[in-house]
């Protein structure tokens, strides 16, 4: 199996616990949409463990329970999702530390092509300055 879609309310961090066991195939997805779920910040650690989703390239969170913290995680060096193009986490209330995080820092996501943020509380000045910053995410093409 390469990809899994959940569309309900039905997982929380003990079913990203389960997906990203050591030794299961589901650690082998190359996509992964969670939507409408119950997905908090440790949900987002589990994923970002350097084994335990190697060669996944697609995310979405939309609408869990995430905060800042959890965009930091992706994005931030030492995550084990370096190998994503596609990250949404759209419509998680992401706020001032996300905003913070992408005007001043580096991400170790050098492949990613689109992101979206949308409807996170985030500043869009943050969001456009870092669309334009070859040095943190020199692939990106699309930004929202």
């Amino acid at each position: 199996m390469r990809s899994l879609v959940v569309d309900a309310p039905c997982l929380d961090d003990s079913g990203i616990e389960v997906i990203t066991r050591p030794g299961l195939h589901l650690s082998r997805l190359m996509k992964l949409w969670v939507r409408w779920s119950e997905v908090t910040d440790e949900g987002v650690r589990m994923l970002c463990e350097p084994e335990a989703m190697p060669i996944l390239n697609d995310l979405k969170l939309r609408r869990n329970r995430l905060s800042g913290d959890s965009l930091r995680l992706l994005l931030s060096r030492g995550t084990g999702l370096c190998h994503l193009v596609r990250l949404c986490v759209a419509q998680n209330y992401l706020g001032p530390t996300a905003t913070e995080f992408l005007r001043h820092e580096d991400s170790a996501l050098i492949n990613l092509e689109a992101l979206n943020l949308g409807f996170c509380g985030l500043n869009h000045r943050a969001l456009m300055d870092q669309a334009h910053s070859e040095r943190a995410l020199p692939s990106l093409h699309r930004i929202g």
